[in-house]
């Protein structure tokens, strides 16, 4: 019974009541994004798919839709969601590292007013993101099949299509590689992708990619994104984006990454890369109102930087870490 209390109640009470419960109440913190006004009237509206956050906008219409008897507006709902994929976020992290400095270097970043009950598309696709290298963390250290990592992989990117951004460190941090988990993987990427297709063919579709969502070379007056990638306007919004989002984690990553190369933690290292280098040609068409879609890399490079901290300590210096856990 002690076991299971501590084991499974108490975490279950934690992370889905009282962390959710905590950050709807601040809800206040959170600062509007772009799409806020516009996420909280589709929600509203009769059901369709939304290429950009599929189950994100079945979730917290299916919440609207349970709440609004109640005199709960529809921003109020997706408010509710995101504190509710706040407290899974801290799960995720809680079973990643218990080390309260990495915890520090995450929660020191403007990303986390993600989950502080804000009314956009993030907080899901960003928490079950976490969730995934949990999961390829403890199947690693426990010698578990990795099957679970990729049905959940693919249900997170149905959530949103940016968490595709994750696959290619899940498949780095899984090495290794066989033949066996390696066609389980692209199983379980070719199901996610059908899916999509499957929503074109028969589904109400808003939302599509836009190749204007990429910064142009050179400024481009009258289109979605009017400025270069080498122009004042474009590095000033990156940059203060990423003071806000990665004040400590990205140094500690440029001064210690290189200890985190291995295992689960060297797929980290790579999503942390791909999604930074993502940040630089996707367009804040928003301007500073993107602050929570420009978030993206903070989760990784936070959580990388952190760790690599942690193993600089822990560690000889001639050692590095061959991605086990914390």
């Amino acid at each position: 019974m002690r076991i299971s209390l501590r084991g499974h109640i108490l975490p279950t009470l934690l992370f889905l009541v009282v962390v959710p419960t905590a950050l709807f109440l601040l809800r206040h913190w959170s600062q509007p994004g772009g799409d806020s006004e516009e996420m909280a009237t589709r929600i509203g509206h009769p059901w369709q798919f939304f290429m950009r956050a599929p189950l994100v906008i079945v979730v917290n219409k299916l919440l609207w839709m349970a709440l609004k008897d109640f005199g709960w507006s529809t921003w109020d709902a997706i408010a509710l969601s995101s504190s509710i994929a706040g407290g899974v976020f801290a799960w995720g992290l809680f079973r990643i590292t218990r080390s309260p400095w990495v915890w520090g270097v995450c929660l020191l970043s403007k990303g986390v007013l993600v989950f502080v009950g804000h009314v956009e598309n993030y907080a899901w696709p960003y928490a079950l993101s976490i969730w995934c290298f949990a999961l390829l963390k403890e199947s690693l250290e426990e010698g578990r099949p990795l099957l679970p990592v990729w049905l959940l992989a693919g249900v997170s990117t149905l959530f949103h299509p940016m968490v595709l951004m994750i696959w290619p460190g899940l498949f780095w941090g899984a090495r290794p590689w066989n033949r066996r988990w390696l066609s389980e993987a692209l199983l379980a990427l070719t199901v996610t992708i059908l899916i999509f297709d499957f929503f074109l063919v028969i589904g109400n579709v808003f939302g599509f990619f836009r190749l204007s969502w990429i910064v142009s070379l050179s400024d481009s007056e009258g289109t979605l994104c009017p400025y270069g990638i080498l122009s004042w306007e474009h590095l000033e919004l990156i940059l203060g984006f990423h003071l806000w989002t990665l004040p400590i984690g990205l140094p500690l990553l440029l001064l210690f990454g290189h200890r985190i190369r291995q295992g689960w933690k060297g797929g980290l290292l790579v999503t942390a890369g791909i999604t930074f280098l993502w940040s630089l040609v996707w367009c804040p068409s928003m301007g500073v109102a993107d602050w929570d879609l420009f978030a993206w890399p903070a989760l990784f490079i936070n959580l990388a930087g952190g760790l690599a901290w942690v193993e600089k300590t822990t560690a000889p210096d001639e050692e590095y870490s061959t991605g086990a856990g914390d």
